[in-house]
């Protein structure tokens, strides 16, 4: 399984590609490390403190909007609370979505790939039908644990990253229009940045 097979293709926006790799010396520390960094990845809601973001908090909402203590599932939500003035729409909050979650194993090519996609959406607690992220809702955040013989990587793949300047409020559209000069951009690799050394860590 090729991983650009798993990921959306780039049509529009800024692409950002962050990879960090180890090398082990037997099978057993490489499938060691792989389930590690699995479960690193997988526990969101201690994402702050696994790579030592001191300026955004994550939280995995369930569809009910509420907080839970699990492992993610499809469908449901990673809310935000990025720096700064927050999104009104979304209750100060950035929301996304979880749309997908699979693991591939080819045990034959001593190969595993395990893939998240979250993508910008409407807040759960909300009725306005916007997407409240300073992403549009074609943006997608792919967030990959990946091992192939003695090497893990982890992984994180921006695509068709745009501006999100269509909102209804005025001050979410200023806010939003900051992506656009670069510095919620910016702000947005150095997170994933941090988030895979220290999965990798």
């Amino acid at each position: 399984m090729q991983l650009d097979d798993l990921i959306p293709k780039q049509i529009n926006g800024k692409q950002t590609d962050i990879e960090e790799s180890h090398d082990f010396e037997t099978e057993q520390q490489a499938q060691d490390f792989y389930e590690l960094a699995k479960s690193r990845l997988l526990d969101i809601s201690n994402w702050h403190s696994i790579s030592k973001i001191e300026a955004s908090a994550f939280c995995l909402i369930d569809q009910q909007n509420n907080p839970v203590d699990r492992l993610p599932m499809v469908d449901d939500f990673i809310r935000i609370d990025v720096p700064g003035l927050g999104n009104q729409a979304g209750q100060g909050f950035d929301w996304v979505r979880i749309e997908h979650l699979e693991e591939y194993i080819e045990e034959d090519q001593q190969e595993a790939i395990f893939i998240m996609r979250a993508r910008p959406c409407k807040a759960p607690s909300t009725a306005e039908d916007e997407t409240t992220h300073f992403f549009k809702s074609e943006a997608t955040s792919n967030f990959v644990i990946r091992k192939k013989n003695l090497q893990v990587s982890g992984e994180v793949h921006g695509r068709n990253e745009l501006a999100n300047t269509e909102s209804s409020h005025l001050i979410d559209k200023a806010r939003n229009l900051a992506v656009a000069t670069g510095s919620f951009l910016g702000f947005s690799f150095v997170q994933w940045n941090l988030l895979v050394k220290g999965i990798m860590s």
